[in-house]
């Protein structure tokens, strides 16, 4: 048995390996433990206990049977999340804006193992504390006082709730020096997609949890709502929290205001969804010097009078549009299929309408544009085969629950006509029910419930005008933009307004793999906080995903963590009689691995710290 020596990219590995001569009588080289990285004086200490011959007094004899794993850490993710962290410049910003803070390198690094902790495996700061942070490398690596019993500082539940207070208090400097030095430069800064969304809550005590339409389908639980910005390469910009019950439209002035004076941003084209759509707002984004690109809620006269208008026209005045995939920018942290919108959401229409599902008999999605309505606004109506379908599908529905609650208005009337006491009195009463019911579930523009006082009777129908309406403009909705169309025709105007795809999967990656949701926190504040550090640990995954796509990997987020949690931290070593002996080795990397880390443009070094940091 010898000590074998291994070179890989330049650094020194050892091994405990013997000789063997195969079938053929050719001598090879068996692996028998794998030691690691080896200082020069400890391989000099195995060269020793190998060699030493029998006949010298004592006889240093190593029993292989009591090799062992004494601990074993989490190195792998923690370590490429900590090097990202600290190569993109999130490390030294925070650091920065945490001045005159008392503490702040503690803070500071804290703030960096929440961040982290989205990356590797989500969960409650209680335990983070407890459980995931004790089996990481990274009480080693950023050198946290986490276990110390002689009298110092250490780490409890308080701790990170300050570090998020302090983030908070400071949010506006972090998130200036976030865009300036790490997504403008990345960004072509023409487009900016704003949206909202909700998450919801445990517990009912928080100042700003309120009951509100919930994107989650937890009508039960109270929410906070919040909005990102993002540029059109999906690199969060800015992030807003509201309480739960804020409307979308609601958000828009201040958003603009924020970014005008801590980004300094005075031009660009800002694209949203049509829960926006307000006069107000089209002002105050044109005092701000941006254009916009919105969709138009169906039940506004002008999307009505755009789409009667484009049905009108000949065929010869519609564009194709080419077939592009949901995700068609590049792949997303997580994979596989995706959660879509309700069918009544203007970019949920698009997204399923323009795929590969197109019936052939209709054809692919086609967009045309129609004559300019007052105040130079353009309007492109979008028809898509797909959104036709399921608005009809969804259109049969309301009209069978409809079919249903005018069933039991009818015998509800049998039953009142056979007691005539009260009669007016009663059947007004019936008609006020009816009438609410009606409108408690969406189904008043449909169904018509009165008293005809000509007649004497009850009237209760279908308004079938209306339905005719629905179903011959199916299909089809509308945006508006103001941009002119030398710039941009309308073809460029729907492909603008595509760029809220990559903001409806920044909420399901929000939602889903970072763990967003449910909310336990209770002073506003740290709820605030609590998601920013969400949206920061996306930002990482977005960036990860940038530099793999730049060196031609193909590869989501957490397929790129996944590579690398095989990668532990061990301490190693043996005991037998009296010689006990015990070292610190980080698994070798694969040269996949080493591919990977190159592609992040990382230092290989972050993964060969076991050594230097333990020692």
């Amino acid at each position: 048995m010898f000590l074998k020596r291994m070179v890989l990219d330049g650094t020194p590995y050892y091994a405990l390996a013997e000789s063997y001569r195969d079938g053929s009588n050719r001598v090879q080289t068996r692996y028998i433990r794998r030691l690691g990285k080896l200082s020069d004086v400890e391989a000099a200490w195995w060269r020793t206990i190998l060699q030493t011959p029998v006949h010298d007094v004592p006889k240093q004899f190593v029993n292989l049977d009591s090799f062992t794993c004494f601990k074993s850490f989490r190195h792998g993710v923690p370590a490429l999340a900590h090097s990202l962290y600290s190569s993109l410049g999130f490390r030294s910003i925070i650091y920065g804006t945490l001045s005159r803070v008392r503490n702040r390198s503690l803070f500071s690094k804290l703030i960096e193992v929440m961040i982290v902790n989205r990356l590797d495996d989500p969960c409650s700061k209680l335990r983070l504390l407890d459980e995931w942070l004790p089996m990481t490398s990274l009480p080693f690596i950023l050198d946290l006082p986490y276990s110390l019993d002689d009298g110092e500082v250490r780490l409890n539940e308080n701790n990170f709730y300050r570090a998020m207070d302090l983030l908070w208090e400071r949010r506006d400097a972090i998130e200036k020096g976030i865009y300036e030095r790490i997504v403008k430069p990345l960004s072509k800064g023409e487009l900016l997609a704003k949206d909202l969304t909700s998450t919801y809550f445990e517990g009912d005590t928080s100042p700003i949890a309120r009951l509100g339409y919930s994107r989650d389908h937890r009508p039960d639980r109270k929410q906070v709502n919040f909005s990102l910005v993002e540029t059109e390469e999906g690199y969060p910009v800015t992030l807003e929290v509201y309480p739960g019950g804020t409307q979308d439209v609601s958000t828009v002035r201040a958003t603009v205001r924020r970014l005008r004076e801590l980004f300094g941003m005075t031009s660009g084209t800002f694209v949203s969804d049509r829960g926006m759509d307000d006069i107000r707002n089209i002002w105050v984004l044109k005092e701000s010097g941006f254009n916009h690109v919105q969709a138009v809620p169906s039940s506004r006269d002008v999307a009505k009078e755009a789409t009667r208008e484009a049905l009108s026209l000949p065929s010869g005045a519609w564009q194709e549009v080419v077939a592009v995939s949901r995700r068609e920018d590049e792949p997303r942290r997580g994979g596989g299929e995706r959660e879509t919108r309700d069918s009544s959401s203007a970019q949920g229409g698009l997204l399923e309408g323009t795929n590969e599902e197109e019936d052939e008999d209709e054809g692919p999605a086609r967009v045309c544009e129609v004559s300019t309505r007052e105040g130079g606004e353009r309007f492109i109506v979008v028809y898509s085969a797909g959104k036709k379908r399921r608005d009809i599908k969804q259109l049969d529905k309301i009209l069978a629950r409809g079919e249903k609650v005018l069933s039991d208005i009818r015998k509800d009337l049998a039953t009142l006509s056979s007691s005539p006491k009260d009669y007016e009195s009663k059947l007004v009463r019936l008609v006020q029910t009816a009438s609410k019911k009606l409108q408690s579930k969406t189904l008043s523009p449909y169904f018509n419930v009165g008293w005809d006082k000509k007649r004497k009777e009850l009237v209760v129908e279908r308004i079938e005008e209306r339905i005719e309406e629905e179903r011959g403009s199916a299909g089809m909705w509308v945006l508006k933009t103001d941009i002119p169309k030398k710039r941009k025709g309308a073809l460029e105007i729907l492909s603008t307004y595509r760029k809220l795809w990559l903001l409806e999967d920044t909420f399901k990656e929000l939602k889903g793999p970072l763990e967003l949701r449910p909310i336990w926190h209770r002073k506003p504040d740290r709820i605030k906080a609590h998601i920013w550090i969400c949206m920061v640990a996306y930002l990482i995954d977005r960036l990860v995903e940038q530099r793999m796509a730049a060196a031609d990997e193909r590869m989501t987020a957490a397929r790129v963590f996944n590579s690398f949690r095989n990668i532990d931290l061990n301490q190693q070593g043996f005991k037998d009689g009296g010689i006990e002996k015990r070292w610190w080795a980080v698994t070798e990397l694969s040269r996949r691995h080493l591919e990977l880390i190159d592609s992040l443009k990382v230092e290989r070094s972050a993964f060969r710290l076991g050594r230097t940091f333990l020692d």
